[in-house]
């Protein structure tokens, strides 16, 4: 009987160090919270919050599960990714297109989710390449109202999106390139503003760049403000 006890008080052990171990993994982005909260990452950390990849043309960093694009937003939203451009792509391991499914990720629950920062602000533009690669990105909220994000990394303060909002806020251009985003589907998608003169759209708030092949299912802006432009184009929307 002591035996069988020492080896089940072992394997609560194991069982328990492997948890923490998976927490840690999954987690990572809370846990590295004061080290993101500066703008002076180095490469090999930034890869820590994406699935595979360097961010190179040859190697971009691999979108696989909410949290990936979840880091993106919050990387952006800090200037990360400022100085040179980036590659992001949204796939399985295997290269193949995945769908990403926001539902109850950042809740904790199978209800509604809690928002994220557009991708790109009026500070801290996109100007990296963001190729979906024919994958759906799905029930997902973008807000501007810090009291809409559910969860954010500890002790980084907020990201301050400014007037244009949309899955992607600003869009726009180094001295050299453009931005682009190209290729993907969005389905039940909510972007909200509650910035008196802001831009709003479903796909971008604002983009001086190449938007290409980019599909809209249900979308939904929320604005509490009547002085808000308004930007979708009928030629991006399926229906």
């Amino acid at each position: 009987m002591k035996i069988r006890e020492r080896l089940f008080a072992i394997w609560n052990v194991v069982v328990l160090s492997s948890s923490i171990l998976a927490f840690g993994v999954t987690k990572a982005w809370f846990l590295n919270g004061n080290e993101f909260g500066n703008n002076t990452l180095e490469a090999s950390s930034v890869s820590n919050y994406f699935a595979a990849g360097d961010g190179t043309e040859e190697r971009p960093y691999i979108i696989k599960e909410p949290i990936h694009m979840y880091n993106l937003s919050w990387l952006q939203a800090r200037g990360i990714f400022d100085e040179e451009k980036k590659y992001f792509k949204v796939a399985n391991l295997d290269g193949t297109p995945k769908t990403i499914d926001f539902a109850g990720a950042l809740s904790g629950t199978t209800g509604r989710t809690g928002a994220i920062p557009p991708i790109g602000t009026d500070q801290h533009h996109f100007i990296g390449e963001f190729d979906g690669n024919g994958s759906v990105i799905k029930n997902v909220w973008v807000s501007s109202d810090p009291n809409d994000w559910a969860e954010r990394p500890i002790d980084i303060g907020d990201a301050d999106t400014n007037k244009h909002v949309g899955f992607f806020g600003h869009i726009d251009q180094n001295d050299e390139e453009k931005g682009v985003v190209k290729n993907f589907y969005l389905e039940n998608i909510e972007v909200t503003s509650h910035v008196d003169g802001s831009s709003v759209g479903l796909i971008a708030g604002y983009s001086n760049s190449f938007t290409e092949n980019i599909g809209v299912k249900n979308g939904k802006l929320s604005m509490k403000s009547s002085n808000v432009n308004t930007m979708i184009s009928s030629t991006m929307l399926l229906h």
